[in-house]
């Protein structure tokens, strides 16, 4: 088994897995790259566990309760929004929010991750945490502090970057918040290859894997419409991003390195930076050290 794949479209290749899901209203989508891509970090039998059966069970599970209900002709996101703090409707919402959780988590590693985010979503960084070291602490931090099941997400809440937390299938769908990535800390994420050392499996995936292209190409864009089962668009719209940043990648040396920035660039790098770090030393009362995690009880779930 190759365990070094290069970062070829050969690499990123849809794995053949899983089998065709039975017909329903939403769909599980395929892989954006090889399931053997992410080793040595995230095996293969731990991508195709995760991938076949645990985010294959929430599709299922999901199309299976919304048969003959108001919510089959509902986006994933309508469902997640429709269905939060209720409970009557917690293993709709439950299954939804995995749905789409999982969706979005793939895209959020690669085989060629790590490394300096691009300038544009480096800039926001700076300024929200004065610095893209400070960002992984944080990130690091919130995994290892989460209790039990739960994700790890950036977010853009308003026009700041934050990191914040949820317990088991919540999301920040429900608060208003923008993902932009997010880092799995359910067992079944790791425990194959890691067994109890998250933090070990969390370092990796931020050393490794993170995908910084499609956080900055969410930052971009409008995250408006589907990116899970319930649109037949949106897994290839999330591998005609993961595409790009293959092309990309090609020039990942520069990108590593650093490539030369622009006189202008750097005093706006620089300026950021500086501002950053000033608010996370408490000048900022609006900055927090710490992670917050999401209580969907303070949610308004009307």
């Amino acid at each position: 088994m190759n365990t070094q794949p290069s970062t070829t479209s050969a690499a990123v290749a849809a794995a053949p897995y899983p089998p065709e899901a039975p017909a329903g209203a939403f769909t599980l989508p395929p892989l954006p790259y090889a399931d053997y891509a992410l080793e040595p970090v995230i095996s293969a039998d731990t991508v195709r566990l995760h991938h076949t059966k645990h985010q294959k069970g929430y599709v299922d599970t999901l199309n299976r309760l919304v048969v003959d209900t108001a919510f089959a002709d509902l986006s994933l996101e309508q469902i997640i929004q429709s269905t939060a703090g209720k409970p009557e409707h917690l293993e709709l919402f439950e299954n939804a929010a995995q749905a789409w959780n999982h969706a979005l988590y793939w895209h959020s590693l690669t085989p060629a991750g790590g490394g300096v985010p691009p300038r544009a979503l480096r800039v926001r960084i700076d300024s929200a945490f004065g610095g893209v070291e400070a960002l992984k602490e944080e990130l690091r931090t919130a995994a290892t502090k989460q209790f039990g099941s739960g994700w790890v997400w950036l977010v853009l809440e308003g026009t700041r970057l934050r990191v914040v937390r949820t317990a088991n299938a919540e999301n920040p769908l429900t608060a208003q918040m923008k993902p932009l990535l997010t880092i799995d800390v359910w067992e079944h994420a790791y425990y194959l290859d890691f067994q109890n050392r998250r933090a070990d499996h969390v370092n990796a995936v931020i050393d490794k894997l993170i995908n910084w292209e499609f956080a900055a190409e969410n930052l971009a864009s409008d995250l408006g419409g589907n990116h899970g089962e319930g649109d037949p668009g949106a897994a290839q719209r999330f591998n005609d991003g993961q595409m790009r940043f293959v092309a990309s990648a090609r020039g990942a040396k520069k990108i590593r390195d650093g490539a030369a920035v622009r006189p202008e660039e750097e005093a706006a790098l620089e300026k950021a930076a500086r501002l950053g770090k000033a608010r996370a030393k408490g000048q900022d009362p609006a900055i927090s050290s710490a992670a917050p995690a999401i209580n969907p009880k303070d949610q308004n779930t009307t």
